[in-house]
């Protein structure tokens, strides 16, 4: 009923190692501080966002914007560290469940493009959108509206963050 090394834990009344606003503990078992973790984690990746926006340096707002997507990865391996949410690979499997295999290919074929760092060009852009059409996701294409730091850009709705910004010519 406790773990030994954390005499807290030890008292049958004592809820969340008697720290309940810091802390959650939906099991009666832990006292997790998830949602602490998940805030620290995107205040941070805030911060390294707007350093790397304010020194113009692209790499740091990159590295604050892949952070800040971190947050709800953080918040769920909390979760899961404890056995509240079950299999950590059911939790972080990058979103495939519900989609078909028609949307997860093209998924997959933007994550290929924006991990590589290749921009779209005209006729890709053309294809995405007919095949996003075709697929009932929603296009969105944003190149030259100037409205993200990143450049010129298309969205594709519905497939996860893989998705968004993905970058084009």
């Amino acid at each position: 009923m406790g773990d030994f090394k954390e005499p807290l834990t030890l008292h049958a009344y004592l809820y969340c190692a008697n720290d309940p606003i810091n802390f959650i503990d939906p099991t009666g078992e832990y006292a997790l501080n998830a949602v602490i973790d998940a805030i620290d984690t995107y205040a941070f990746g805030l911060d390294v966002l707007v350093i790397g926006m304010a020194n113009d340096d692209d790499s740091l707002f990159k590295l604050g914007e892949f952070i800040v997507r971190l947050t709800p990865v953080v918040y769920a391996a909390s979760l899961a560290t404890a056995g509240i949410l079950g299999n950590v690979d059911d939790i972080l499997a990058d979103g495939k469940k519900g989609l078909s295999d028609d949307q997860n290919a093209l998924k997959d074929l933007l994550r290929e493009r924006k991990q590589k760092g290749k921009a779209l060009d005209s006729a890709d852009v053309d294809i995405i959108k007919g095949w996003a059409d075709e697929l009932g996701l929603i296009f969105r294409d944003d190149r030259g509206k100037g409205r993200w730091i990143g450049g010129d850009h298309i969205h594709v709705d519905g497939i996860g963050d893989w998705g968004d910004h993905v970058p084009t010519n």
